[in-house]
C-alpha cells in the first residue's frame, strides 16, 4: 500500500530534481527488463541541483550545479522513457506547475484526481505501456478486483464502483491515447 502524505512545501516548488539526481547517480537497476519510475507530487521543481546540496546530502565532492534539464534527460534515459509524474491538484498556479513538468516529461504527466487510486493508476500505466491491457480491458479487470475487494472488506454504504471506474477512465484516458502508450513496449511474460 502507498499512503500519500500532505502538509509540506507551500512555495510551489519541492526538490524533485535532487531526488531524481539521486536515482540517476546513486541507484542501480538490477535484472530490469523495462524500468518504471513514478513520482507522486503536487508542486514544481527547481531549475538546478545545487552542488552544495549534493555534497551535504549525498556525500559527493563539491562540484558545479547541474541543470534540472540534464537530470531529467539522464533519468529518462536510465528508465527507458518510463518516468511518470502522478500530479496531485495544487490549486492556484496548478497550470504553471503542470506546464513545467510537461516540458520535461511530456505525456507522462498524469493528473491524479483521486489519490486513493494511486496504485491502480500505476498498474494501469504499466499494463498499457507493456501492451498487456488496453484501457478498456484494464478497467474491466479493475471493476472485478475493486468489487471483490470492497465485498471482502465489507464496507457499508453505497456501491461507488462505477464512480471509481469513471474517475480511472478520466485519469488514464490522456495517456492511453498518447504517442507513448500507442508505441507500446513489447516484452514476453506477464506482469
Amino acid at each position: 500500500q502507498l499512503y500519500i502524505e500532505h502538509g509540506g512545501g507551500g512555495q510551489a516548488r519541492e526538490s524533485y530534481e535532487t531526488m531524481l539526481y539521486y536515482y540517476w547517480k546513486h541507484c542501480e537497476l538490477q535484472n530490469t527488463e523495462v524500468p518504471f519510475l513514478f513520482i507522486i507530487g503536487d508542486e514544481g521543481f527547481y531549475e538546478k541541483v545545487r552542488g552544495e546540496h549534493r555534497r551535504k546530502y549525498l556525500g559527493e565532492p563539491l562540484a558545479a550545479d547541474v541543470s534540472a534539464e540534464a537530470v531529467f534527460e539522464a533519468i529518462q534515459h536510465k528508465f527507458a522513457g518510463n518516468v511518470f509524474l502522478l500530479h496531485l491538484p495544487y490549486g492556484g498556479g496548478d497550470a504553471q506547475i503542470v506546464s513545467q513538468w510537461r516540458g520535461m516529461l511530456g505525456e507522462n504527466v498524469i493528473n491524479l484526481e483521486d489519490p486513493t487510486l494511486v496504485v491502480e493508476v500505476m498498474l494501469g500505466i504499466i499494463a498499457m505501456t507493456m501492451n498487456k491491457r488496453s484501457m478498456k480491458t484494464y478497467l474491466d479487470d479493475f471493476r472485478v478486483l475493486y468489487q471483490a475487494d470492497r465485498l471482502k472488506s465489507a464496507k457499508p454504504g453505497a456501491d461507488d464502483t462505477e464512480d471509481k471506474i469513471r474517475t480511472m477512465r478520466k485519469i488514464l484516458a490522456p495517456y492511453s491515447q498518447s504517442v507513448n502508450a500507442l508505441a507500446k513496449v513489447q516484452v514476453e511474460g506477464g506482469l
